[in-house]
């Protein structure tokens, strides 16, 4: 289980020498390779350049083994060095049926706020980057389930947005639509719903860049 592969994939800019584990994790399916090497004493969070076979699995479609790692109770909230966790890659790559299945196996558990690059970030991100409205759909969906309540903006934040002449970026999902915690509903503005990451990472660019736009 500790051999290594080079990794020749075309989609690579170089070959990989890279991990057994993570070489089935990419690309052999179904999964009986993997099964073996994990039966035989691989470590199921083995890391590749601070990728993890879930993360691998998930980034490169291959969902036999994203079935069998999560069975196995791989690391869900595991990311790479960058903040980018396994859900993230199958939501940029519009993998309807690993988002499904991440969702279904993990219910309740997905973190869907995370940091890249330091900076705030989330599933909505990645959303908005698709514009993929079935995904739209499907986190909706998941995060009724999880029937998070919304948080209110801090006085602090909410003066701030008041003071200033610029307008804060919508999530484009009103309160109705859609309850949780990476949105943040601003009072008195007709139940508008924000993401948590956009109103921060707008309050800090109000403090070196104000916005002369009109509310």
């Amino acid at each position: 289980p500790n051999i290594t592969i080079l990794d020749q994939h075309e989609y690579l800019q170089q070959p990989q020498e890279v991990p057994a584990i993570i070489y089935a994790a990419r690309h052999i399916k179904p999964s009986t390779i993997l099964k073996y090497l994990l039966d035989n004493g691989a470590d199921i969070e083995q890391t590749y350049d601070t990728s993890t076979p879930l993360i691998e699995a998930v980034e490169w479609g291959n969902l036999s083994a994203v079935t069998l790692l999560l069975e196995r109770n791989a690391n869900i909230h595991a990311n790479t060095s960058t903040g980018i966790p396994a859900i993230a890659y199958a939501v940029m790559n519009e993998d309807i049926p690993m988002i499904k299945l991440i969702l279904d196996k993990r219910k309740g558990e997905i973190e869907l706020n995370y940091t890249v690059f330091g900076e705030p970030s989330g599933i909505m991100d990645d959303i908005d980057k698709t514009n993929n409205t079935d995904i739209s759909k499907i986190f909706k969906e998941y995060i009724r389930f999880k029937d998070i309540d919304v948080p209110i903006l801090s006085e602090e934040e909410f003066k701030l947005c008041e003071a200033s002449p610029g307008k804060p970026p919508k999530c484009g999902i009103s309160l109705d639509e859609l309850k949780r915690h990476e949105t943040v509903k601003l009072p008195g503005k007709n139940n508008v719903c924000y993401h948590r990451s956009h109103i921060q990472k707008w309050l800090r660019q109000q403090k070196t860049n104000p916005v002369t736009t009109e509310h």
